[in-house]
């Protein structure tokens, strides 16, 4: 963020596609839920989810339990829900390459978290 690095870990790639698939399904016009990213990999979330976004207002705050660094995370929320969505869209066309699969087809079998 501002180009300083606030979280870099490695995921489970395709289950962090699939929280970020099923928060956009769920995004309604008027209506904007946080996100939250937990993995099925790691159990201790009594600091909070790996990846949040959480909307107030207009705006919304990135959060994470791994953050690097402490700096300003608060967006825009017009702006941060476009970067989200558009994370998922290449996260998506990125992997139905890398993995020669259409993730419609394959999504159905992606273990998914939705709390520790």
């Amino acid at each position: 963020m501002n180009d300083v690095i606030y979280f870099e870990e490695e995921l489970a790639i395709l289950e962090f596609y699939k929280s970020l698939f099923l928060w956009k399904k769920r995004i309604k016009e008027n209506e904007l839920l946080a996100f939250h990213y937990y993995s099925v990999e790691y159990d201790e979330y009594d600091d909070g989810a790996i990846i949040s976004l959480i909307p107030f207002s207009n705006k919304a705050r990135v959060k994470s339990i791994w953050a690097k660094s402490n700096i300003y995370n608060v967006f825009d929320l017009d702006y941060i829900v476009n970067e989200f969505l558009a994370l998922e869209k290449k996260l998506k066309e990125a992997i139905e390459i890398y993995f020669n699969i259409e993730l419609g087809k394959f999504i159905k079998h992606i273990p998914y978290s939705t709390k520790g």
